[in-house]
């Protein structure tokens, strides 16, 4: 083991088995892995605030997430949330729920429906999922490799408290897309590139929408609107 706190370790790891329920297109993946590069993440103090940066390659309603987490006290609970723009966010969370561990440090694997939120996804343009803890002892997984031995497991940074998390550290997740299309300017997603994703655009980006920061660099301005209409002009392969 490279490191080890109160904030983080690296274990090997026995999943339960779980119902997912998903149905939507598999989109991101930082993998909740087993073995050498298994780690726990503290999901317990409520001090904590973890917040994984995801970059969509799918436009599309987000349907939900994936994540794996255990704790030695049966009914023990975590927060769950889901935040616009690029980590660390501030803005109001669209989704939030708390999580509940089997105990007797029995792993679950859980699948996390959040249409409700009706999260529309641009891709490209990155969200933040975020676990703090409720004091009860939870720790959710994720992965870890030394810098000097090759990059992370997924390229998006991880941010602790408002701060980038030492290299090499990865919350592990699944992310499932409705509707996922891979064509930037298919913008509301319904995978059929037509005016309406033109207006819903315009109407984003007079809104001040942060979906309409269509280049990712976290500004909306003219070069936002341009970039999305040479691609919609250039059409979806």
């Amino acid at each position: 083991m490279r490191r080890s706190s109160l904030i983080a370790t690296v274990s090997a790891l026995t999943c339960a088995a779980s119902a997912f329920g998903q149905s939507g297109t598999l989109d991101q993946s930082s993998p909740q892995t087993l073995g050498s590069n298994s780690a726990s993440y503290n999901a317990d103090a409520t001090f904590l605030i973890w917040q994984v940066q995801i970059r969509p390659a799918l436009s599309g309603q987000l349907e939900g997430i994936r994540v794996t987490f255990n704790s030695a006290n049966p009914g023990s609970t975590f927060n769950l949330r889901v935040r616009d723009g690029a980590a660390p966010s501030t803005s109001a969370p669209v989704f939030e729920t708390i999580l509940s561990a089997p105990g007797n440090n029995q792993f679950v694997t859980q699948f996390v429906d959040m249409t409700s939120a009706n999260f529309n996804l641009t891709a490209g343009s990155p969200f933040v999922m975020e676990v703090q803890g409720n004091g009860q002892g939870c720790w959710i997984v994720g992965s870890y490799v030394n810098p000097n031995s090759g990059p992370p497991l997924y390229p998006e940074p991880l941010f602790l408290n408002g701060a980038e998390y030492v290299p090499g550290w990865r919350i592990g997740f699944d992310t499932f897309v409705l509707g996922g299309s891979s064509c930037d300017a298919d913008f509301n997603g319904d995978t059929v590139l037509d005016f309406f994703d033109y207006l819903d655009f315009v109407a984003a980006f007079a809104a001040n929408d942060p979906n309409s920061d269509y280049n990712g660099d976290t500004v909306i301005d003219l070069f936002d609107y341009l970039d999305f209409v040479a691609d919609f002009a250039a059409g979806c392969d």
